[in-house]
């Protein structure tokens, strides 16, 4: 089973690697698409704009932040786990 790397694409432009307490996520084709599904359910999940806190449903952190500036999730990309990090997306 090859791992994987997820890149959420932010509706500022921005690139953040998943990361779950700093690390970066390994994840398994399944969980990929499993998360794909999510996003078909929900809607694309979103970040604060310091990329202290996520939330799958973009309207959890509203509610949890009301004053806090929040950046949507667009999107995502994937890339092989084995690769280099790429310089170009926050880690």
């Amino acid at each position: 089973m090859r791992h994987q790397r997820v890149i959420f694409c932010l509706s500022d432009g921005r690139k953040i690697y998943a990361t779950h307490h700093g690390e970066i996520m390994k994840w398994t084709e399944s969980e990929i698409l499993a998360m794909a599904k999510n996003r078909e359910k929900y809607g694309n999940g979103a970040f604060l704009s310091d990329l202290s806190r996520y939330a799958v449903v973009a309207d959890d952190l509203r509610r949890r932040y009301p004053k806090a500036r929040i950046v949507r999730v667009t999107g995502f990309e994937t890339e092989d786990y084995s690769t280099p990090l790429r310089k170009d997306i926050n880690h």
